[in-house]
């Protein structure tokens, strides 16, 4: 059942443009723990067609191994809604499993509803090893598979926890495989996000073109005065003078200083 979900989901994702490339870009932690439980799984299934006694004989601790390899990864990607939904899907079916010796419970109702006439039999002749057939009332009977498919030939029992680990699994690949591609903004959206850029630290660019029309002395350089613009002119001339002194002394000193070193020698 799972399976068919995730191809199907894969299909979907392809159909709204997603790669597999873009898997990359998800955080997905302990992926070789899953890896670990399904290559479990596989030979659980394996052994128990081929009556392998190890495996029938640790049958209930080779599936619950499985699970709790599956709950760790699944607790370690916490990172949208679905993966939490995925968790109790997980919950249910590992409580409704382990409660009852650890096969799910498969109660005759679904198999009426699932139009399967053959008692189960071809189901269980596959999926055996996992599920069984019950006519009492299993523990927590409402996590138990009570509902059926009609899927033509035969049938697909399933439980309440399949559905939401279905439903987890369809859209958790939509998010691992799709991209969201950037949208175009709108005019409104433009000139919103152009408003928010007049607004330099706390001054409105705005507020200081109004005042500049309304007041344009306040911000020209005021006009220098002759009087002021004579004093600068002495003071630059003062500072020319004292450099010029200062070179003056300067080579005086070297000349003094050579003819020292002249009379020496």
């Amino acid at each position: 059942m799972y399976v068919v979900f995730i191809i199907l989901s894969i299909i979907v994702a392809f159909i709204r443009k997603g790669r597999f490339s873009n898997i990359r870009y998800s955080r997905f932690s302990l992926w070789y723990l899953l890896i670990l439980a399904f290559l479990i799984y596989a030979g659980y299934i394996v052994g128990t067609i081929m009556e392998i006694q190890f495996v029938l004989d640790y049958s209930y601790w080779i599936y619950f191994a499985v699970y709790v390899l599956i709950m760790i990864t699944v607790v370690f990607n916490l990172h949208n809604v679905w993966s939490y939904i995925l968790v109790v899907g997980v919950g249910l079916n590992f409580t409704a499993t382990f409660l009852n010796g650890g096969k799910m419970p498969i109660l005759q109702s679904a198999l009426d509803m699932a139009r399967i006439t053959d008692n189960g039999q071809l189901y269980l002749s596959y999926f055996g090893a996992t599920n069984q057939l019950t006519i009492t009332n299993p523990y927590v009977m409402s996590l138990c598979k009570i509902i059926g498919i009609p899927l033509g030939v035969t049938g697909l029992p399933i439980s309440a926890g399949d559905i939401i680990i279905a439903i987890s699994i369809f859209f958790i690949i939509q998010k691992m495989m799709v991209v969201p591609q950037a949208r175009k903004a709108t005019p409104q959206e433009r000139l919103a996000y152009t408003d928010q850029l007049k607004y330099t630290s706390e001054f409105n660019l705005d507020e200081i073109a109004k005042a500049t029309k309304d007041t344009p002395e306040s911000f020209v350089p005021p006009v220098i005065s002759s009087k002021t613009a004579s004093k600068l002119d002495d003071t630059q001339n003062n500072l020319q003078k004292n450099k010029k002194s200062t070179y003056d002394e300067s080579l005086l000193a070297d000349d003094i200083s050579s003819k020292k070193k002249d009379n020496i020698e």
